[in-house]
């Protein structure tokens, strides 16, 4: 519930990006093409420096979360370093916190700094993609969030396993190897979408990632080699798992998990 909540205010923060750039655009007679009557009251009584820097600080809280890696690039649209250390007005370095005061060089040619009033409209667009970026990539994300935490708890009760092992439970170490291995096997067919149901074992899903064309003819065999020594430790046969075993069940799940997803 908390994410679909982070992407609505992030949806709706895009939308007010956008809007404040069409009022600035209208305010600077930069727009292209007619507007309603009604849009165009709205468009004029926008205040264009007020929202801006509320918007800005918002949005900036989100990109820092989300996509870190755009943080430094969002901030220079907004003051860019290079041009606040030289104090140049040059197109190049232009940035939003001359665009939204107004400041901006005249010449013969531009009298009215149509160039960079088209290039502030520009610099509200590419901090609107940013932010749009961030929305796009909250699933993927979110997935690399969880598969991390997954993995971390797998690693967790492999080190159990491994424990129990070292004290002479072998069948338990293994029970517990084949829990994790059927576990990522599981989450892999969920990430692809493969259809399971509720009855299906680690044996299933290594058949469905096999004929889904996820994992190749080896890794199939090398799986359904450590499901029947997990099978051993589940289920009580003439003869018991044996420590070597285990111990295979063990590192092989490892490589399982850290080499297919």
């Amino acid at each position: 519930m908390f994410i679909e909540e982070l992407k609505k205010e992030i949806q709706t923060l895009v939308k007010l990006y956008r809007f404040l750039r069409l009022a600035y655009m209208f305010q600077n007679n930069i727009l292209p093409g007619s507007i309603k009557k009604e849009d165009s009251d709205e468009l004029k009584s926008f205040d264009i420096s007020e929202n801006y820097h509320k918007l800005y600080m918002k949005a900036l809280r989100f990109v820092h979360t989300v996509i870190p890696e755009r943080e430094t690039d969002f901030i220079n649209l907004n003051s860019n370093a290079k041009r606040a250390k030289t104090k140049n007005f040059d197109l190049e370095d232009y940035d939003l916190t001359l665009g939204i005061q107004g400041m901006y060089r005249t010449d013969f040619s531009d009298p009215n700094g149509l160039k960079y009033k088209r290039q502030t409209a520009v610099l509200l667009q590419q901090q609107a993609d940013i932010l749009q970026s961030a929305l796009d990539i909250m699933d993927s994300k979110i997935y690399n969030v969880q598969g991390e935490l997954q993995y971390n708890i797998f690693m967790n009760e492999l080190d159990a396993a491994e424990h129990l092992l070292k004290n002479n439970f072998v069948r338990a170490a293994g029970a517990v190897c084949g829990v994790v291995l059927e576990g990522h096997l599981k989450t892999i067919c969920i990430q692809h979408k493969i259809k399971i149901t509720r009855k299906d074992d680690l044996s299933k899903y290594n058949d469905y990632l096999k004929n889904n064309g996820i994992i190749t003819q080896p890794n199939w065999r090398k799986i359904q080699y450590l499901t029947d020594i997990r099978n051993a430790c589940d289920h009580k046969r003439d003869s018991e798992p044996t420590s070597e075993q285990v111990i295979e069940l063990l590192n092989g799940t490892k490589q399982i998990i850290s080499e297919i997803d």
